[in-house]
């Protein structure tokens, strides 16, 4: 099973606490996303 994650606005603010402005900026203008996997058991 496989799910992907898009609603990472918390982490973004998080690590923007310690970022530059620019790069911050940067930072949430692009698309990021985690991807979890798992095995199913059979």
């Amino acid at each position: 099973m496989t799910s992907i994650d898009t609603r990472l606005a918390a982490i973004h603010r998080a690590q923007a606490r310690h970022m530059s402005f620019l790069r911050a900026l940067e930072r949430s203008t692009q698309h990021r996303y985690a991807i979890c996997a798992t095995k199913s058991a059979r």
